[in-house]
């Protein structure tokens, strides 16, 4: 299956229920325009699938809860934990936050005393408070996105430097 023309808007994070109901990240500007979202493409590490959405609510801030159609079990929904949800490219001047901290997903973390921290999962928090998910290992690590912490972002790379305070890292685990 070709993604030609889809881009992503966001990852499901986590289960909601036992149905098969996920909650979802949009990195979008326009919430009402993504409750209006009919079809996504879910793409995993096994597959690239287009499903139709049955029930779309908002949870809070860009957190959306997602019902699609097939994914009628807890077992199923598990399948698409981390996965990336993509749109069609024609929607996103209705949908998508041109912010370039979205570009940071993938990316590498590096703290200049602890080493490799794991890779961005996505930027979320809000305008005033943008924060670094992280996840290494099945853990997911949260960092300020700010001048304070983050020493240099290198595009070419795909690498953020950083230096965390004393007992940051320990609040995450």
């Amino acid at each position: 299956m070709t993604l030609d023309g889809l881009v992503s808007i966001g990852k499901i994070t986590k289960l909601h229920g036992y149905r098969g109901e996920v909650l979802a990240f949009f990195d979008i500007d326009e919430i009402d325009a993504a409750l209006q979202l009919k079809s996504v493409f879910v793409v995993t590490d096994t597959s690239s699938l287009p499903y139709r959405i049955e029930k779309i609510s908002l949870k809070k801030g860009k957190l959306f809860r997602l019902k699609l159609s097939s994914i009628d079990s807890e077992e199923k929904a598990k399948g698409l934990l981390k996965a990336t949800i993509l749109i069609e490219e024609k929607l996103i001047p209705t949908l998508i936050d041109e912010d370039p901290d979205s570009k940071m997903e993938g990316y590498a973390v590096v703290d200049k005393v602890h080493g490799e921290l794991g890779r961005v999962s996505y930027v979320g928090g809000n305008e005033v408070n943008p924060l670094l998910v992280i996840e290494k290992d099945g853990y997911e690590l949260i960092i300020p996105l700010n001048d304070e912490f983050v020493l240099s972002v290198d595009d070419e790379k795909h690498l953020i430097e950083v230096s965390t305070p004393e007992g940051l890292l320990d609040l995450n685990s």
